[in-house]
């Protein structure tokens, strides 16, 4: 039951940083420090980004456009992102609540010899090993 709620909160919580994450991108990077740049109309230190984009022609409506665009799939793609993230962390937890009953003995490995003699016991300890060869001889 708790996993789809997982499922949700972890894909509302990673879709809160879409923004932080399309600042990877180039051109949302290239989108903000023009919107940065154009609130500070005197400023002296002009990026090398902002005077090669100005010197292209292009129009600054595009380059918003395609800015928003490429947030609007970072936020699709942090949603995606953060259920597959509650996903995960729902079906580990779903696994951590199964338990296995065993019907049958199962060796310990860290402590067999696998000498491949065992009856009903593994003979590890001498006077099982006793038991054993008596047990054979009758």
């Amino acid at each position: 039951m708790i996993t789809p709620l997982l499922v949700v909160v972890c894909g509302w919580t990673v879709s809160r940083y879409h923004q932080d994450f399309a600042v990877v991108n180039f051109k949302v990077r290239l989108a903000k420090e023009l919107m940065a740049n154009e609130n500070k109309a005197g400023t002296a230190l002009i990026p090398t980004e902002i005077t090669t984009f100005k010197s292209s022609g292009k129009p600054l409506e595009n380059l918003y456009k395609e800015a928003n665009a490429i947030v609007h799939r970072f936020y699709v793609g942090s949603w995606i992102m953060g259920a597959l993230i509650g996903l995960v962390f729902g079906l580990v937890l779903a696994r951590l609540t199964i338990f296995k009953y065993r019907d049958e003995y199962l060796v310990n490995k860290g402590s067999c010899l696998s000498c491949a003699r065992c009856l009903e016991y593994c003979p590890v300890e001498d006077t099982r090993g006793q038991i054993l060869k008596e047990s054979l001889i009758e």
